[in-house]
This record gives C-alpha cells, structure tokens and sequence, in this order.
C-alpha cells in the first residue's frame, strides 16, 4: 500500500503568512500529499486565500466559531484518515519549507520504524538560528516542554538523528495507527499544550518519537499569537500546565509536580523576568488549567 499524506493546518486571521505557505505546499514532491486546512472563523481573507489558490485536492473546513487549534486539528485528522491517509502532518502555516520535507521525514520514518517523526526546525526571521530540534518535558520546571538547541546558532551540533521525548506539532508526521491506540487531541487546552499531552500519551502507549536533521523548516514563531509575551500566549501556555498536571500526574507526583511549576512562576517574578501583575496573572492561569481538569474529560 503506497503512502498518502494528509496535511492538516488550522487557519485563524492567517492570511499574511498563507502565500507562502501555499507555495511550500503546492512545490512539495515524491509523495502523495492532500492538504486539509481548517479554518477557525476568520476575520480575514485566510477562506478565500485558500480556495482561490488551493493545492491539487485541498480540503477547506471553514467553521462558523473559532473551536481552537486542538479541535480543529482533530477536524482535519478525521478528515484525513477517512480519506484513507496513512500518514498525517500536523504542521503550522506560519511556515516555510522545501518540496523535499514530507517525502524525507516519510523515508526516515520508515527507515527507523518510528510513530512519530519531526524535522530540525529554524527561526524563519534568523538564518541558521535553531528554534527546536526536538525536546523533553523538564519535571524541575513541573513537566514543561522544552526544546533542544532553542536559540543556539546551527553549527551542526544537532546533525545527529535521535529519539526524543517531546516536540511541539508545529510539523510532525505521525502514522495513522498512532491515533487508532492513542486518541486525538484532547480539545481542553484549545491551543498549547495539546501537543505535548498528545506526545506524552502516544510514548506511554509504546509508540516512539524520532527527531531528524534531514529534513528542515522555517518557522514564523508566534507571528499571529501577538508574541510569547502577549496575553494570549501568557495564558493558554500556563493553564496547560495545570492542566496536564492534573490529567498525567497522581499522587506525590502531582503535589510536587505543582509545587515546583509555582515555585518557577515565583522565580521569574523574583528574577524580573515578570512584573507582579504577570505573576499574578500566570498563578491565576494556572489555577485555571487545573480548573478544566477538574471538570472531566471532553
């Protein structure tokens, strides 16, 4: 059976970066690739962008509401394997990337038999500038995603393929059986976060993430989020860390789990990395993830 790749993108007001995306799909090569974008009620043009300069077989789902990137990755998921996918690629469309990417993460995928599979990946705006070569959840900052070689200058040093323990969806291949075991996102963390609990599941179910070097992309990093600093950035990644707490971590482990996450919020405030009513505001975040936990599951 040969592969088919579905591309799913979610689009919100993300017209100013959909040409070059565009262009990056429509060049792409050496697998079958249909490309699954949904739209999360946009005040823009993103819809018309995408239907009047589509790629061969693209799938637009526009919704009426804005559900969240979570959600809306889980529309083009379903839309994907029931279309007979075997494959699907989660990936940003604040990006760029050569005609190479999805057929080289395919072959590498392959050749090490690994569920998931994620390229080296640069700041777009800074050549050679690496934004993640994968990652791990750091327990010393309560179970934080962090990425390898975030900020440092590309010297080869992450030339070296490996098995990770996390990386962030911003392109990920991952093999339909995957979400047959594992499940979908899970649609209460909205946007952030829903990768790494995704991730963390599929690794506890058996299947292996996998980072590669051989295939690269280009990142427009938090260019339609305002900016890691900006409000919404500030509070959907804190409240998924209480919420992944809660949902992955029992017992001692969440108490600890807890109190060193809060104990890191204080560290920056006492650091001056943030201003008290930032502080504030990211324990009240917080507060808040650990609240939808509470509430159950979706």
């Amino acid at each position: 059976m040969s592969a088919k790749i579905g591309l799913v993108t979610v689009t919100y007001n993300s017209a100013t970066v959909l040409d070059e995306f565009l262009t990056s799909v429509r060049a792409l090569r050496g697998v079958e690739t249909v490309l699954y974008a949904i739209d999360n009620a946009s005040k823009d043009d993103s819809v018309r962008r995408l239907e009047t300069a589509p790629p061969p077989g693209c799938v637009v789902i526009a919704n009426k509401d804005n559900v969240g990137v979570a959600e809306g990755n889980n529309q083009g998921i379903h839309a994907a394997l029931k279309d007979g996918a075997t494959h699907v690629l989660l990936i940003n469309n604040d990006v760029r990337f050569g005609p190479d990417l999805a057929a080289t993460l395919l072959a590498e995928m392959d050749r090490c038999d690994a569920g998931m599979i994620v390229p080296k990946i640069y700041f777009a705006d800074t050549p050679k500038t690496i934004w993640c070569c994968g990652g791990f959840l750091d327990w010393k900052r309560g179970y934080m995603p962090r990425h390898y070689g975030a900020k440092k200058t590309d010297v080869g040093q992450f030339d070296t393929a490996r098995w990770v323990g996390d990386a962030p969806t911003c392109c990920m291949l991952i093999r339909a059986e995957v979400f047959a075991k594992v499940g979908f996102m899970d649609g209460r963390y909205f946007v952030y976060g829903d990768d790494t609990d995704f991730v963390h599941r599929a690794l506890e179910t058996g299947f292996r993430l996998r980072y590669t070097p051989s295939a690269v992309l280009d990142h427009k990093v938090s260019i339609l989020t305002g900016g890691p600093q900006s409000e919404f950035s500030v509070r959907f990644s804190t409240r998924a860390r209480g919420l992944f707490i809660m949902k992955h971590c029992r017992g001692f482990k969440r108490v600890a789990a807890t109190a060193i996450f809060r104990m890191y919020l204080l560290s920056r405030r006492i650091t001056g990395h943030d201003a008290p009513d930032l502080y504030e505001r990211r324990l009240a975040y917080f507060k808040e993830g650990i609240q939808v936990a509470a509430n159950g599951q979706p």
